[in-house]
């Protein structure tokens, strides 16, 4: 059985209300049904609420980083690799992790342009997917 915090609770509350898509009922099975269980199941609900904290940061400081790059562009759009760049390049000394790969780029830059989150909006040039900033997501832990 597990034993949960009602302020962990009210955590977990607040982030699905705040950001309907931050997570789903799957990831939460998956973090409640594997050990440890009892008391320490509430550290282990604490640390899962944290890790969708930083990945809804890791999203709203990529948003910045295409904001950024087209800025510096004249307001075109840019490039998966550019925005990898700048993103890197704009947290080279904080604690946000780097992106070493596109594809890791790609995909959450298609996830911010999707109609659910409408951050960004995608558009090809020729062969080349190019990305542009529409408003910032914001966060607020």
């Amino acid at each position: 059985m597990n034993v949960f915090r009602p302020e962990t609770l009210q955590r977990l509350v607040e982030l699905k209300i705040s950001y309907k898509h931050s997570f789903y009922a799957e990831d939460l099975h998956a973090t409640l049904t594997t050990e440890p269980f009892s008391e320490e199941a509430d550290q282990k609900l604490n640390r899962f609420i944290d890790s969708v904290w930083q990945q809804l940061n890791v999203r709203s400081l990529l948003v910045e980083a295409v904001k950024s790059a087209s800025e510096k562009e004249n307001n075109e759009p840019v490039s998966v690799e550019h925005v990898r760049v700048a993103f890197n390049h704009m947290h080279t000394d904080d604690e946000i992790p780097n992106f070493s790969k596109k594809k890791e780029v790609r995909d959450l830059l298609v996830e911010l342009a999707s109609p659910f989150t409408g951050c960004l909006r995608r558009k090809y040039q020729g062969n080349q997917e190019r990305f542009y900033f529409l408003r910032k997501l914001e966060i607020g832990t």
